[in-house]
């Protein structure tokens, strides 16, 4: 399991989890009630939230009756709720972009070679991945933008006149 530091607070891979700790721990009654619905062991949540108070200080209250959010633990909700936020939206974005959902593939052919050789290829990748912007560059755009590197990078002109 992967975890990332933000701002001295773990936020672990597991979905909802902040230092190891179920967030559902800030809503339930009791530990044995977070544990059932978590399938956590109750001495790996039980640490996870006195490691996690030993790093911000009183977070829950402790009573005969189960646990409750102090008023530091309910400050603590929004700020967590905004991390997971955060977690799936970059998890999304990860996921999106391996999946090959989104962005752009720039081919450099020939017309001959794009017209006969890859063409049948070129429509399976365009029905099989609809999302993705496909360039074709011919043999004229690929001189081009070479002449135009080499020209940038001997400091002249862009663009020859």
């Amino acid at each position: 399991m992967s975890n990332c530091a933000n701002n001295n607070i773990q936020c672990c891979q597991n979905k909802n989890t902040l230092r190891g700790v179920p967030f559902e721990t800030w809503n339930r009654r009791t530990p044995g009630q977070l544990r059932d619905q978590t399938f956590s062991v109750l001495p790996a949540v039980s640490k996870g939230v006195r490691d996690l108070e030993l790093q911000l200080g009183r977070l829950l209250d402790r009573t005969p009756k189960g646990v409750r959010p102090t008023r530091e633990g309910r400050a603590l909700v929004p700020h967590a709720e905004a991390l997971f936020a955060a977690e799936r939206v970059a998890e999304d974005e990860l996921l999106s972009l391996r999946s090959l959902n989104s962005g752009s593939l720039r081919i450099g052919a020939s017309t001959t070679i794009a017209t006969y050789m890859i063409s049948e290829y070129l429509g399976a990748f365009r029905r099989t991945y609809p999302s993705i912007h496909l360039v074709i560059a011919n043999t004229r755009d690929i001189v081009n933008a070479m002449l135009h590197m080499i020209l940038r990078s001997l400091g002249g002109r862009s663009r020859p006149r």
